[in-house]
């Protein structure tokens, strides 16, 4: 199934679906989190968009903690995961995606969130390339040193097979990286803590919230149709189907909750008008979800979000 329920609603008035990925209360390992039921399931709600938060730790001294990075490459160190919807198995797409992966990231969705930032103030960094690694354990010291020297950035362990799949999925993803730590390789600075993650992502979620707010409206307002059309050809020139197998088959199957929450939002869709721009927002912290849920309700003129 996927992290936990679907959030539906609108952000200045552009249709909005909100998912924590470990779950509202971060009861999910980022090895145990279900990316591939994430990623359908706001496929199937129909979602345009991907935009998502990440925390992450920094390899480099320019990005400090407290700094926000619009990531454009990774670095893929996970070993667990499943990176694709079509593996094989009775759940999964028929046949085989050898999904190009030189531009992970939609340029044209990272410029809005970079330009956003740039208006609001914030310390941003236009570029990054995030290290994934398998996690829960933090790096070690040689570990981080190393992915130094390979040219990683930031380190998180999120990223991958999010990015991937979502590429697949022919949907625009980009992703707010909020640095918190300066990981385990310099000298004289505290190595990496769940406590002092924590005390800096509190302060970068009120940053994170910020950019979205200003640029989901701006998103809204824009045109996506070649964009959109050109992800989804670049997904499907990708796919190989084996014509043994049932050309229609797609992963609903992946969790048995899945058409039920499908069944939901589109029911809720048609309430609002059923437009063909959705933003889905997939959140690193319950605060997060919990921030932007309690704002809209604060705002009065907006649609409240609702399970």
């Amino acid at each position: 199934m996927p992290s936990d329920a679907l959030i539906l609603g609108k952000i200045k008035n552009v249709d909005c679906v909100l998912l924590a990925r470990h779950g509202r209360h971060h009861t999910i390992m980022p090895s145990n989190v279900n990316y591939r039921a994430n990623i359908w399931a706001l496929k199937e709600e129909n979602c345009s968009h991907v935009l998502v938060t990440t925390a992450c730790g920094s390899l480099r001294e320019e990005i400090q903690p407290g700094d926000l990075v619009i990531i454009d490459q990774f670095i893929d160190r996970t070993t667990k995961r499943h990176c694709t919807l079509y593996d094989g198995q009775h759940s999964s797409l028929s046949g085989v995606c050898h999904i190009p992966m030189a531009e992970p990231f939609c340029t044209k969705t990272r410029e809005v969130l970079i330009e956003t930032a740039k208006k609001l103030g914030l310390q941003c960094h236009s570029k990054g390339t995030m290290i994934t690694i398998e996690g829960p354990r933090f790096s070690s010291r040689a570990e981080s040193c190393m992915f130094r020297l390979w040219g990683a950035d930031v380190i998180n362990m999120t990223t991958v097979p999010e990015v991937i799949l979502a590429k697949e999925a022919g949907m625009s993803y980009a992703s707010i990286a909020m640095a918190t730590d300066y990981d385990c390789w310099k000298e004289h600075e505290e190595a990496v803590s769940v406590d002092k993650v924590l005390k800096t992502l509190k302060g970068n979620a009120n940053k994170a919230t910020s950019i979205l707010l200003t640029a989901i409206p701006q998103i809204g307002s824009m045109e996506w149709t070649n964009t959109l059309h050109a992800l989804k050809k670049f997904s499907s020139a990708s796919a190989r189907s084996n014509p043994n197998n049932n050309a229609n088959k797609g992963p609903v199957m992946i969790s048995s909750g899945l058409s039920m929450i499908s069944s939901l939002g589109n029911g809720y869709r048609s309430l609002l008008g059923g437009k063909t721009l959705e933003l889905a927002l997939l959140l690193e912290e319950k605060v997060l979800v919990e921030y932007l849920a309690a704002e809209q309700d604060r705002a009065g003129d907006l649609h409240p979000f609702k399970e």
